[in-house]
């Protein structure tokens, strides 16, 4: 068998690409602590406030239901009717 003879000046080939992976991974992360991580902070709040806004919606439709339950009932009804219709077509 024969073995190979190397110098220590010259890294070798899995030392250099342990060496280029170790910097590709900093970029990697710099790169997510930079762009993804602030995007993902910013849908959750956007999140939380279309929650609030449709609770807010959700809460407002059924006070008037309260106030209003004939008109609710008929709006139902005309919703009823409309997908029926559609459905037989």
């Amino acid at each position: 068998m024969r073995a190979k003879v190397q110098t220590n000046e010259t890294p070798t080939l899995t030392e250099a690409a342990a060496a280029e992976l170790a910097g590709l991974r900093e970029r990697v992360d710099a790169l997510v602590r930079e762009h993804l991580t602030p995007a993902i902070d910013g849908a959750g709040e956007r999140a939380e406030a279309a929650q609030a806004a449709l609770r807010a919606q959700a809460d407002g439709l059924a006070e008037r239901v309260r106030e209003q339950p004939f008109v609710a009932l008929g709006a139902a009804a005309v919703v009823g009717i409309a997908i029926g219709a559609l459905m037989r077509r």
